[in-house]
């Protein structure tokens, strides 16, 4: 995290809410933010800024219409779910990703 002051060079644009940034900014792993941005939730799906509802799952925070299996994109929204490797999947695609790695995994529902 480290603030800085304006250019009058080029424009800079914030990476949350994609405004022209005017006066001192943020920058936070390598991405610049106004300060009021700083503190935005950032959907985890679509990567832009959430200013409505929003599905927190594991740490992360989703528009409701982009929490979806990252393999079929079939809705989230109340059903159950996992992660891979950073990616939230349904059921389905957890097993085929699983039967993918682990052709001789048995796979055991109830």
């Amino acid at each position: 995290l480290r603030f800085v002051t304006m250019s009058d060079e080029e424009d800079v644009f914030c990476d949350v809410c994609k405004g022209v940034i005017e006066g001192p900014y943020i920058t936070v792993d390598g991405k610049d933010l106004h300060k009021n941005c700083h503190k935005a939730s950032v959907c985890s799906g679509c990567k832009n800024q959430i200013n409505g509802p929003s599905v927190s799952a594991q740490g992360f925070d989703f528009h409701p219409d982009c929490f979806k299996c990252a393999d079929c994109s079939a809705s989230l929204l109340n059903k159950p779910f996992s992660q891979d490797h950073g990616a939230v999947i349904c059921p389905n695609c957890g097993v085929a990703r699983l039967k993918k790695t682990n052709p001789n995994a048995k796979i055991v529902t109830k």
